[in-house]
């Protein structure tokens, strides 16, 4: 039914219908805009894990498509494999296999030792690792792995951490852990951690890259190796081209590593996993590798053999052995292209957005396209500008290291 407008308001003319306001065409083409961009921000903060997912899976497909083959010269993994296990019995290990093995790698010129393995319990044999570890460990360091809990899963505490940074509590950047298994007490004095970030994928992409833990803050396995003549400095970024966060080496000349607002360091999965050569621990142990393979090497002693649970997914491969995460870190390091998100970033997207809506607008209301045409064209143009800013997001990815 319609309500009558009274004359005495002066409509008498309009009496008997609704009194209207009528739009011009452009106004109603902002409305539609602004609907439309208030309805993608909506979405977007509903649906914010699936599209960080599509995130993640298209930036996978970028690392996939752009890996380096080149054979890596500088590291080298030694894996404990199904051979090894053959050979040398189940895991875990008696102290003094690990010994000998320790002594090998040292005999034959590697300069850095990385365990991706944790000793946690006292065994026969424990001491005479112990020796090994500490013997050359000044031309030669060792580091050894120690886990933490990040997401609740444990309390346990298990085994003695060490390695914590000196002179620093825990700051803003630290994840903290409510729970660790580290190696028993006085195995050894230089440790980092092994636990990676797991996406709601199941993926690893991310390492923190500090953990506290009972006020103190422990750096990843990776940074240790840049760690072992200068301690780290955390600072924030200065400028809006820079992380968060940065973990700075000022002496030594490393290029500082980018850290998120979490103090999350990406892994930078630019080599295939053909480039990073390996061998089996058995052949170590028994004498077989060829003289000089390992003369200046940094070895990273990981697990690659069946029902060791030693497999996660990354961006190149759906089951691969943590140690081969840890050594794309590393070399990221090294080759200063570990990935960081600028503080600039938002704004950068924000700008697109705006200039990506406006190119819209500007087409939905030109006057010399019909209508037909622009149901045409303005999706076509918008699923360019989508495409176009995947395409700006891989070219600053693999050329600045901007994720």
């Amino acid at each position: 039914c319609r309500l009558p407008v009274p004359e005495s308001c002066g409509f008498g003319n309009l009496q008997g219908h609704y009194a209207v306001v009528a739009l011009s065409p452009s106004w109603r083409r902002v409305m539609v805009v602004a609907a439309a961009l208030a309805l993608s921000l909506v979405l977007s903060w509903l649906a914010s894990d699936i599209f960080e997912r599509v995130n993640e899976r298209s930036t996978d497909l970028i690392w996939a498509s752009n890996t380096h083959s080149e054979v890596e010269q500088r590291l080298l993994v030694v894996d404990i494999d199904d051979q090894s296990l053959a050979d040398f019995g189940p895991w875990p290990w008696s102290p003094g296999i690990m010994a000998r093995l320790v002594d090998q790698l040292r005999t034959q010129g590697a300069n850095m030792l990385l365990f991706d393995v944790v000793f946690p319990q006292s065994r026969e044999g424990s001491a005479r690792l112990a020796a090994a570890l500490a013997a050359s460990d000044d031309i030669a360091p060792a580091v050894l792995g120690q886990l933490f809990a990040l997401r609740g899963e444990s309390r346990l505490h298990m085994g003695e951490p060490v390695g914590a940074l000196p002179g620093q509590g825990c700051l803003p950047t630290s994840l903290s852990a409510q729970g660790t298994i580290a190696n028993h007490k006085g195995l050894h004095n230089r440790a980092g951690h092994i636990t990676p970030t797991i996406d709601a994928d199941g993926t690893v992409r991310r390492v923190p890259a500090l953990v506290c833990y009972q006020g103190a803050q422990y750096p990843a396995l990776a940074m240790t190796p840049f760690s072992v003549a200068e301690a780290p400095v955390i600072k924030a970024g200065q400028t809006p081209w820079q992380p968060a966060w940065q973990i700075q080496w000022p002496q030594s000349g490393w290029k500082p590593v980018g850290m998120d607002a979490q103090g999350q360091v990406r892994v930078p999965y630019t080599h295939s996993r053909r480039s990073q050569t390996a061998i089996s621990a058995a052949d170590v142990l028994r004498g077989r590798v060829p003289q000089g393979m390992l003369e200046g090497k940094w070895v990273l002693v990981g697990a690659s053999a069946f029902g060791l649970s030693d497999s996660v997914p990354t961006a190149l491969d759906p089951a691969v052995s943590g140690v081969e995460v840890h050594a794309q870190l590393v070399r990221g390091i090294l080759d200063g292209t570990v990935p960081h998100t600028p503080v600039a970033v938002p704004w950068l997207q924000g700008i697109f957005v705006v200039v990506g809506t406006l190119l819209l607008y500007g087409l939905a209301s030109a006057p010399p396209l019909s209508s037909k045409r622009r149901v045409v064209l303005v999706p076509l143009v918008a699923m360019t500008l989508a495409l176009l800013a995947y395409a700006c997001h891989g070219a600053a990815l693999l050329q600045w290291q901007w994720y």
